[in-house]
């Protein structure tokens, strides 16, 4: 990965992915819905980049549901909340409709998106970490890289698109075919790649010195630990 400006200098640090409020998280799961995994992750990633930087991360989120009906609500609601004091979260509201809600939660980001950019100025040396290989996340980083003057962007991939549904229907493994063309062509365009293997480097044709393998993490605190 490209050698990471130091961290005193930075002065703004933001989260994309798909994090959700953890109570708001608790009722989707009581409803059936909610990646567990994938919300335990992110949590602690952040944590540990600002324990580790000095900063504290605002996020910008779109929750990941299946449509409605299949999901009970139609309308998903904005949700604003601070994971830590100074934090700013959101996660975005969208209309959740078959076949459309991942392109209305994808203008719901790249608005948040907007805002944040707005709530700072240009020159300020930013870090955006997108979290997963979704073109909603990764549309907003890459509109906020183009529109601020030193920010550096990096892609955490868990899974290659392909894999992320193998169940998928005819009509939907068409249109993940059309939105992975899209990913493909933003791909090139971040600054540096964090992946769970090295077999993605490959399979992404991502080139040497931009990626770095991150096998998994977890939240020291969250450990039990057996006595004696």
């Amino acid at each position: 990965m490209e050698k990471r400006r130091k961290m005193g200098e930075l002065k703004r640090a933001l989260w994309i992915g798909s994090l959700e409020e953890p109570s708001e998280f608790q009722r989707k799961l009581r409803l059936g819905y909610g990646i567990v995994s994938a919300q335990l992750m992110q949590e602690n990633l952040m944590k540990g980049l600002e324990e580790t930087s000095g900063l504290v991360f605002d996020s910008i989120s779109a929750s990941i549901v299946s449509p409605f009906p299949a999901y009970p609500e139609a309308w998903i609601e904005e949700t604003i909340w601070q994971h830590r004091a100074g934090a700013s979260d959101v996660s975005v509201p969208f209309l959740n409709l078959t076949w459309g809600n991942r392109l209305f939660a994808g203008w719901s980001l790249l608005r948040a998106a907007k805002k944040w950019r707005d709530q700072g100025r240009e020159e300020d040396p930013a870090v955006l970490y997108v979290y997963s290989m979704r073109s909603g996340p990764m549309a907003a980083g890459l509109w906020l890289k183009r529109h601020l003057r030193q920010a550096k962007l990096i892609l955490i991939v868990t899974d290659l698109p392909g894999f992320m549904d193998p169940e998928a229907g005819r009509i939907k493994k068409l249109l993940k075919k059309m939105d992975f063309v899209w990913i493909s062509r933003m791909l090139p365009a971040f600054d540096g790649y964090v992946l769970f293997s090295s077999r993605m480097a490959e399979a992404l044709n991502l080139p040497d010195g931009k990626w770095i393998r991150m096998e998994g993490c977890y939240a020291e605190n969250r450990v039990q630990r057996k006595a004696g």
